[in-house]
């Protein structure tokens, strides 16, 4: 059990690490697109936050220890400290590794609990997974190449001697 709960403790660092990262971003982006990227990290950053209490509040279920000094996040967080104010599209290279780097913490937290037979936190640990793999998507989705923000022609055959253009607008330019 102590193991599962080092794990979990990791978790709970990583977690905080990359909430701080992803506040620290949302207070410090800008560019054309400021609103819609502020609005983004809020919303990532408010959702990881609340994770943060659950996760400890399940290390406490198994009659453990919950950390919660940042000498002592420090030192157990696979999600490192971000000090410098980098660009939007690294901020968002940064988060989605970050992201990838806690769906592999959770992922040995959820073997960790099948050895103990932990069902209720295997279910906890599941839904953590469905929702890093959604910010997963949105970050990933969000690294497209400049090219789709742009307006797209794509020219379809002549009909009946007239041309006919369709065109294509990405939502996120609305």
């Amino acid at each position: 059990m102590n193991d599962l709960i080092e794990k979990l403790n990791k978790l709970l660092a990583s977690s905080f690490a990359m909430y701080l990262k992803t506040h620290f971003f949302h207070w410090n982006v800008s560019g054309q697109d400021f609103f819609q990227y502020h609005e983004f990290f809020a919303n990532l950053y408010q959702e990881i936050f609340q994770s943060v209490d659950t996760t400890a509040e399940q290390i406490k279920a198994l009659n453990g220890i919950a950390y919660g000094s940042l000498t002592q996040y420090e030192s157990l967080s696979a999600v490192k400290d971000q000090t410098s104010v980098p660009s939007l599209q690294q901020m968002i290279s940064i988060a989605y590794r970050d992201n990838e780097t806690v769906i592999a913490i959770l992922m040995d937290v959820h073997q960790a609990a099948e050895r103990e037979n932990q069902k209720g936190l295997l279910n906890y640990i599941e839904g953590r997974l469905d929702i890093h793999k959604k910010h997963g998507w949105m970050l990933r989705s969000s690294m497209a190449s400049g090219d789709d923000h742009a307006v797209k022609e794509e020219k379809q055959p002549e009909l009946i001697g007239e041309e006919m253009k369709t065109y294509f607008l990405n939502p996120r330019d609305l």
